[in-house]
């Protein structure tokens, strides 16, 4: 039985979604709505059995709006890796002193579909002002796109079409790391992708990005897919990159440049070669993707086109903030631009501009 929302209730009442949300929150006289008007809307709102949005009630008096906060809940997967929580909160703590967005109670909720495909709905309307979302696999993005929702959410990291959406622009990233090798002098570079992000069957855009501006810059471009389950354990990466290390040396193919999508399988890679006698930047130059902690934990330290989980939250604030003003405004997407930070394994080209 799917659960009424404002619009239901404006609608069943023949009146505007505004006006059904002035009687709602007490504001119907404020408004010059007539008495039965608001009593209209008051009966749609017990035929339909519309439950608003309790933690919204808070902020329905004058003093309230200036003093309360909106509850936020972050809906967290255990599927996305520790790294990128801390991070994401670190950010948001930033962003809120700094002023560039209005606070927020920011609410870690553990998620599960089962969970919350027993609650429902309605408890997330009843308890929160908005939502945050970074859904991994599919069963996760199916429960995110039948929600039906009283309250604003903006999905993280992946795309998702009934909502607003933050991701990382994938294609830029591939050029980036392309354009760094080619900057380098390099004529030929290697990628280690993966064509599936979690379990979804999205295309990796980064594989197609590095691609394309290898076909543009003159650079041969040679790719090959990390073989792996959806979501692999560290030491299954390490034991890929150290493999994929020795395939190279013993069948004497090792590329003068690598771009690994993978910064655990980067520093397995980079440790192999090490310790085979292979030099690095000297015989091979790498770059990898992800974050700074493993591309920093070795010598020398890998270059890393970064993940952009800082912008994604920036971003993402942003347009919860704005729907929590406009709740009925349309879903946007917002791609957030990486960027690289060289380091030994692929020194800054002296041509290089940002």
């Amino acid at each position: 039985m799917e659960v009424a929302n404002l619009s239901d209730v404006a609608k069943a009442a023949g009146v505007s979604v505004s006006t059904a949300s002035f009687v709602l929150n007490g504001r119907a006289e404020d408004m010059r709505i007539s008495s039965r008007t608001a009593e209209r809307v008051l009966e749609a709102v017990r035929e339909l059995g519309y439950v608003p949005n309790v933690a919204a009630k808070k902020l329905t008096s004058q003093a309230d709006r200036q003093s309360a906060l909106p509850d936020i809940a972050f809906l967290w997967s255990p599927s996305m890796h520790n790294s990128v929580l801390g991070s994401f909160v670190t950010s948001a703590q930033t962003f809120f002193d700094r002023g560039l967005v209005s606070r927020m109670n920011i609410i870690i909720a553990p998620f599960a579909p089962g969970h919350y495909r027993e609650t429902g709905e309605r408890f997330l309307n009843r308890h929160y002002n908005g939502l945050l979302f970074s859904p991994m696999f599919d069963e996760e993005i199916e429960f995110v796109n039948g929600l039906n929702l009283q309250i604003p959410l903006v999905v993280m990291h992946t795309e998702v079409e009934r909502f607003s959406n933050v991701v990382v622009d994938n294609i830029d990233a591939g050029r980036l790391a392309a354009r760094a090798f080619a900057a380098r002098g390099h004529r030929s570079a290697a990628m280690l992708y993966r064509s599936q992000i979690g379990g979804t069957s999205q295309k990796d855009e980064r594989y197609a990005g590095f691609r394309a501006a290898c076909e543009t810059l003159g650079m041969e471009c040679i790719g090959t897919e990390l073989p792996w389950p959806r979501f692999p354990a560290p030491r299954a990466r390490a034991q890929y990159g150290h493999g994929r290390a020795m395939e190279y040396l013993e069948t004497k193919t090792l590329p003068e440049a690598i771009f690994i999508q993978d910064d655990v399988v980067a520093v397995a890679f980079l440790v192999t070669l090490l310790r085979e006698g292979v030099r690095v930047p000297e015989d091979v130059e790498l770059i990898t993707y992800g974050g700074e902690e493993p591309a920093v934990s070795v010598q020398p330290a890998i270059t890393t086109v970064n993940y952009p989980v800082a912008g994604i939250t920036l971003e993402a604030l942003k347009l919860l903030s704005k729907q929590l003003g406009d709740p009925y405004a349309t879903p946007e997407r917002v791609a957030v631009p990486a960027d690289i930070t060289f380091r030994d394994s692929c020194p800054r080209p002296d041509s290089w501009k940002d």
